[in-house]
Formats: structure tokens, sequence, C-alpha cells
């Protein structure tokens, strides 16, 4: 890394198209890391309606081209949805066409096809009039892990550019870039905003695929995804975003939980669409405005730079167990997934983690630092070995590796059209192990700067992930006990009948029950048929004396008529009339023990 560089953003600045000067401040001319510091700040807006010099804008997911064009619609896509079988000449001729007859040429297209466009430029002669803005770059490094050819070639391309711009919320610390070519010759600047959004988190301890249960049930039974109180007031989500690893771990949730295509919209890869069930169908972001379904399931694959206009979304992100490559762990994206909400609503800058553990054992320290240097020595002996054959034997090497199961070092192979397959060190995946095992390590409030959330949230999740009645009732009593305040404010959210229950008889009698439902309503039929009691033996025993026969036999048969299944005793008259007191009176001139009622 040539250098590092800060550049402050003006107080009142929230998105960088707000920014006359920012453009200014740029290198010209030169390869430059980014850092905007903030998902969500206008960058890409900036680059496709501020930006003064000719653009190309590269993006790592077809999903989030396609989103940039439908909101600027006056750029260039390279490839459109419907156009997968249009021959590569024709979309190139356009691109000739486009440049030569606009006046502020705008084009965005996919790190796949980038070098497509480079070639029509460049046989154009305009390719060095262009800003070539590298979206969401942090994806060349942390995509290398599975299709390390394509991003490997794209810097190769990069390379012999004039103006190149890698722009990420979350780039590679410069440590981790040291070893990659391409990156040795960028400026680094960081973006200093002002007045930076708080971010908060909630961690739950759960396996990520059974925590669904209790996300689904509150949803089917009472309408919303997440509950808080703010100020007093209590705020509900009732839409939900779920970021996961990959397409097989949605489609174990959508069969699992009986989800239905209605309520679902699904982000993922175009190429998985055998890996859904029946009737589900690949959708895609809606624009500001659109209705959202009440559920959008992510994969790692096509979230990044997608905007979310939800009103009212929880943001959920689910860390598998058993992650055997560290740079696919969802856990290092937490900033761009927790920068996908544009909207500004209670949850938009809160995002709940699932997980069975969120750190690293010093155990599985060393077994990870073990693997990565397993990968090094293997990735060193292999290129001893090829690069002391002869050229025309290298293909028994190259085909070794290419009939892999899965990647065991950091070795690539290069195909080129017009020249020999060639085998390269992957230098990018060994910088995002290194980065993901350091985020892996740290704590998150210091990786991430996020807080803990409060323990309204994990109520409610311990509630609905209850299957028993005996365990919900039993935490809604304790929970009440512990947060009075809470309790009286998020009461009317709660389904019938535990809230019923608990106003009818209060927690004392419920822990006489042993929280069981039976008996609950036992108690409850009791308390009503006493009430009901109380208000007839007050108009059968108004203020005066009576002997203990005559309250007996009253109160003998009011229990017979409200169906009190209990043997009357005088003694029971203080439990219905409040200062009935037991003394000798007159009744019928005769001097007996009784009851006098005031």
């Amino acid at each position: 890394m040539r250098k590092i560089e800060t550049i402050q953003v003006p107080q009142g600045i929230t998105r960088l198209s707000e920014w006359p000067e920012f453009e200014s401040l740029l290198p010209t001319d030169e390869h430059c890391i980014l850092d905007k510091t903030l998902p969500g700040c206008g960058f890409t807006y900036f680059a496709l309606t501020c930006c003064s010099k000719p653009v190309i804008l590269l993006t790592p997911r077809l999903e989030l081209a396609y989103s940039k064009a439908a909101q600027h619609p006056d750029a260039l896509l390279y490839r459109a949805r419907d156009e997968k079988n249009t021959p590569i000449d024709q979309l190139n001729q356009r691109v000739s066409q486009y440049v030569h007859t606009s006046t502020k040429p705008r084009i965005i297209v996919t790190y796949d096809s980038a070098h497509h466009v480079f070639d029509s430029l460049r046989l154009s002669g305009r390719l060095d009039n262009f800003l070539v803005c590298v979206d969401e770059a942090h994806c060349i490094v942390g995509d290398a892990a599975y299709k390390a050819d394509v991003e490997v070639r794209l810097l190769q391309q990069l390379q012999h550019l004039r103006h190149v711009l890698y722009v990420s919320a979350t780039p590679y610390n410069p440590s981790f870039l040291d070893d990659i070519e391409a990156f040795n010759r960028c400026v680094f600047i960081k973006l200093v905003w002002p007045s930076p959004p708080e971010y908060t988190m909630t961690t739950r301890m759960k396996h990520p695929i059974t925590a669904f249960e209790s996300i689904i049930r509150r949803y089917r039974e009472s309408g919303f995804f997440e509950l808080k109180v703010e100020n007093g007031q209590v705020i509900v989500a009732l839409q939900a975003v779920f970021f996961l690893n990959n397409v097989k771990e949605i489609a174990a949730v959508l069969t699992k939980y009986q989800l239905r295509p209605n309520e679902v919209n699904l982000l993922v890869s175009r190429d998985a669409m055998d890996k859904l069930p029946k009737g589900f169908r690949i959708g895609s972001a809606p624009l500001k405005g659109k209705k959202h379904k009440p559920m959008t399931f992510c994969s790692r694959r096509a979230f990044e730079g997608v905007d979310f206009y939800h009103e009212n979304a929880a943001s959920y992100v689910f860390f598998m167990p058993n992650i055997q490559c560290l740079a696919l762990d969802l856990r290092v994206d937490l900033l761009q997934i927790i920068g996908r909400q544009r909207l500004p609503h209670a949850f938009q800058h809160n995002v709940i983690l699932y997980a069975l553990n969120f750190g690293f054992t010093e155990g599985e320290r060393q077994q990870w630092e073990a693997e990565l240097a397993r990968k090094e020595e293997q990735t060193k002996k292999v290129m001893e070995i090829y690069t002391t054959l002869p050229h025309d034997q290298r293909d028994t090497i190259i085909n070794l590796v290419a009939n892999q199961s899965t990647p065991i070092d950091y070795l690539t192979i290069l195909k080129n059209e017009n020249a020999p397959s060639m085998l390269v060190e992957n230098s990018l995946t060994r910088s995002a192990d290194r980065r993901a095992l350091e985020i892996r390590g740290l704590p998150y409030e210091k990786a991430l700067r996020m807080i803990p959330a409060d323990s309204v949230g994990d109520f409610i999740d311990d509630f609905y992930g209850a299957t028993s009645f005996v365990r919900r009732m039993e935490l809604l009593v304790k929970f009440y006990a512990t947060n009075p305040t809470e309790a009286s404010l998020i009461s009317p959210y709660l389904p019938q009948p535990y809230q019923t229950y608990y106003e009818k008889v209060g927690p004392e009698t419920i822990k006489a029950c042993k929280y069981q439902e039976k008996k609950i309503k036992a108690a409850i039929q009791t308390s009503g048929q006493r009430e009901e009691a109380a208000r007839q033996v007050k108009a059968l025993l108004p203020p005066g004396s009576y002997s203990r026969a005559q309250v007996k036999k009253v109160l003998q048969g009011v229990y017979d008529a409200v169906g009190l299944k209990k043997k009357a005793k005088s003694t029971d008259l203080p439990t219905f009339i409040d200062g009935a007191t037991e003394k000798r009176v007159y009744v019928d001139g005769k001097r007996v023990w009784g009851w006098v009622v005031p």
C-alpha cells in the first residue's frame, strides 16, 4: 500500500451526492481504495449521477447490477435479465454505440463480464477516459474462495487501467492486502463522518435452524417478528430479512416450517433454482415505495450491495456451524448486512445474531491456524513441482488441482481462450482467511462498534421458542416479576390465553398450579364462582345479626347455585363479606352464637 489518507466529511453531510467538493478530493488517474466506512452513504448514486467523468460501475452480483440499473435508467446495463443468451459481440456493439451517442456515459456490469466492456472500449480508444468504480470491492477477496479464477483475472485486467476506485464500507485492512500485487500501487483513503450511526446487536445462543421455530411461531401467532421497548413505547417489526450462508440452508427452513411462496422473497444466486422447494422462485429486491413480502431470505452470494426499503424490518443473521472456509462465514460481513436497510426505522441499525458460539476457543483458534499453515505448505509444495516441470507436462498438475472436490490450498487455475491454462497462487483467498481469522477472534462490540440490546427481545424469543404451555407460562411469570414496566407495555402483544390467565388469577396462584393450564383453568373457574357467590351472599345476608345455622344454610344454597362443590361452614362468611364478625347475638329472642354483618 503506497499511503493511507483520511478525508473528513463536513458536518451536515449524510450522502456523498450532497457534497460538491467530494470528487475533487479523490486522486486523479490513480488506483485508490476508498473506505466509505458507512454503508448507504450514496456513493453509487454519486458515481452514476454526479461524477463529471464517464463511469464504469462494477458490481459483484447480478442482483445488485439489476437493482442499480432500475434506479438509474439512463445508465447502460451490460447484460439485462432477458439477455442471458445474447451474443457477446452484440452486447459489445451496443456498448460502443451507447458511448458514442451518450454525453455522460454510465455503464453497469458485473465483475464476471467486466473484461468484455474493457475490450470494447479499448478498441474504440475510449477506455482511459473512464473512472472504473469497483463497488463492494471487498468481494474481490471474499469471493475468491469459490471463484478465484474470476477474481484473479479481474485484478489482472484492472492493473492495466488508468483510473480505478475500489469502493467498500468494509474494505480489508491494508495489512491483509500487502501480498496482493494489484493493491500495492493503491492509495488507501478513509472517509471520517462527523456523526456516524450507532449500531446495535442482539446475540442469541441457539442453533440457527431451530431458532426459526421461535421467529416463525411469533409471526404466525401474533403477526410480528421482533418486539422492543423504546422510550416507554412498544415497537414491533412486521417484516424480516434473514441472512444465511447458502441456498441449502434456506431450502431447509422453507421446508421445515412450511413457508409459502406468497410470503417469502428469495434473493439467492440464479444458478440455485434447482435447489429450491417446489413452487418457490428467485425474486428481487423491491425498489423504494414498492411492497415487500413479510419475509426476505438472502444467501451470502446475493445480498452484497442490495438496497432494502422495508418500513420496519428486523434483520437476522445465522452463523451455521462447521463452516469449512472462514472467509465464507457470514460473521465477517456483519457491517455490510446491518447497512442494507435504507429507510429510517427503529430496527434499521440493529441486527440479531443466532449461533451456537460467537468467538474462538483457544483450541479452535489453534486448529484454524494449523489449517492455514497447512494450506500455505501445500501451496508451496505444489507450486515448486509445477514451476520445475517442462511446460508440456504442467497439465498433469493442473488436472490434479482441478479434480479436487474442495480446495485444499491457495491455488487457482487461470483458463485462457488463446493460451494454455496456468496455475497461479491465490493470494486473495489467503488474505480472506487471514482477515476472517482476526474477526472471529475479536469481541463484536470492539470489531463492529456495536452494543447489546435489551432483555425484552430475549424474552420474546424464548417465549415463542417454547413448545409447552408450562414453559411459556413460567417464562411469562418470571419476566413480569423482574420487568414490571416492560410487562405492562408488551402484554397486549402476547397471545391468548396466557395474558388472560395472568390477569384473572395472578402469579402466586399460577405458581401454586405449577404453571399447568388445567389447574389454572380450574382456579379461574373457582375464582369466578366465588365472585358470583360473594354477590349472592351479600344480597341474601344484608347488614344484621344471623345465627350460625342461618349463615351455613345460606352459604350452602349459594354454593349449590353457583356450582361450588364444597360443604358450607359458617366460618366461610368473612371470605365473602369484609368485616363480618362472629359473636353471641339475639336471633328470634334467643341469645346464640352467630354472625354480625356490618
